[in-house]
């Protein structure tokens, strides 16, 4: 499983790997001043762990990805989210500090290149209110977080204690529809809360 926490901007995993021990005075208000805001891969949890960040970053921002082709089916369902949230808390992180963020990539099982939820909508005919895929005959298929999929993490994100939930910003690559388009995940997300 590949799942990024973002810790507070961005720094290397081997500048993460260096900080001086927890119990160093002011090491990791240092690393902080020096180096901004740290990102890990979950599947690197211990390392993070070791470190003591995620214990004392305010904010932690979960972001899951598919990371094999397994995963791609499923890295839209609340238990993949749950084992994306355990494997931050493993690496330190408070519940409540966690904040769940749903990707606009929709991934797929052959290889078409990054495609973002709006494409997976209006280009490849994907429902938006449907269980995030479009399975095409022979096997193919892309998958996507769609409105059901993103609302049900609300509920998983009280569930859990967790500090929130938000949306992944838009890129040249992949893009939300307008948000205030009913069919937009921002706009499901909003009023679902």
């Amino acid at each position: 499983m590949w799942t990024t926490v973002l810790l507070l901007s961005l720094c290397t995993l081997d500048s993460v790997a260096s900080l001086p021990p927890p119990n160093a005075p002011n090491g990791h208000l240092n690393f902080y001043k020096e180096v901004g805001t740290p990102w890990f891969a979950t599947d690197d949890w211990h390392r993070v762990n070791t470190s003591g960040l995620a214990r004392i970053a305010h904010t932690n921002f979960v972001t899951v990805w598919p990371v094999n082709d397994d995963s791609v089916p499923v890295f839209n369902t609340d238990s993949y989210a749950e084992e994306s949230l355990h494997n931050a808390t493993l690496a330190g992180a408070d519940p409540s500090s966690l904040v769940f963020t749903i990707p606009l990539i929709a991934h797929a099982t052959y290889d078409v290149g990054y495609i973002g939820y709006s494409n997976a909508i209006y280009d490849l005919g994907g429902d938006p209110k449907g269980d995030g895929s479009i399975v095409y005959p022979g096997g193919a298929a892309i998958y996507f977080f769609s409105q059901p999929r993103a609302t049900e993490k609300i509920t998983l994100a009280k569930n859990l204690g967790l500090y929130g939930i938000s949306l992944e910003a838009s890129n040249g690559d992949t893009s939300d529809l307008f948000p205030w388009d009913d069919d937009s995940l921002f706009y499901a997300l909003a009023a679902g809360i």
